[in-house]
């Protein structure tokens, strides 16, 4: 859009009566005018935001124009707020994906810790109804737990192996005395 500059009170048009005063306003030399030519300028018409510029244009040495192009903010940065929008909207998603990632790897490691420190407890009070059983399960998704579970069962069974002998022969000798 080309807007003159023009007394505000002649024309009809709220953007173009606007955005002249609102250069009058911000110019009250030919020196301030140098500084509005260089920047963008923001106004607030009819609750619409409108972003500006202002060229000047000699056409002779006594005749000199000045070129307004005004466009609405929502029209010069709707690609912007479009990507800025699906960014954010990117990020939440990819936010909660990695909260259930960790949750899952979190529930994955904790159980079979927990139901590894279950049976050792029974083990230490020499409960071992884990061989009647079989074996502690050894089915975690990481080798290193694996791993500790297939220790676990190997002490169990070496642990039971050396109490049974011992309870039989301390049952024996305190049945004679």
């Amino acid at each position: 859009m080309t807007i003159p500059i023009v007394n505000s009170t002649e024309v009809e048009d709220p953007v173009i009566a606007q955005v002249s005063l609102d250069i009058r306003l911000r110019t009250s030399s030919f020196i301030d005018f140098s500084t509005v030519i260089k920047a963008l300028l923001h106004l607030d018409i009819s609750g619409e935001s409108w972003t500006y510029n202002v060229q000047h244009l000699s056409i002779t040495v006594t005749k000199e124009l000045f070129l307004v192009a005004a466009i609405p903010r929502r029209d010069m940065f709707a690609d912007i707020d479009s990507a800025q929008r699906t960014s954010i909207l990117v990020t939440i998603i990819f936010a909660i994906l990695m909260l259930a990632v960790f949750v899952v790897v979190i529930v994955a490691v904790t159980l079979p810790i927990r139901k590894l420190t279950t049976e050792m407890e029974k083990v230490a009070g020499f409960d071992f109804s884990l061989l009647r059983q079989g074996f502690f399960e050894e089915n975690s998704v990481f080798s290193e737990i694996r791993d500790v579970q297939v220790a676990f069962n190997a002490l169990v069974k070496t642990l039971a192996g050396a109490v049974s002998p011992r309870s039989r022969t301390r049952e024996v000798s305190s049945s004679m005395f």
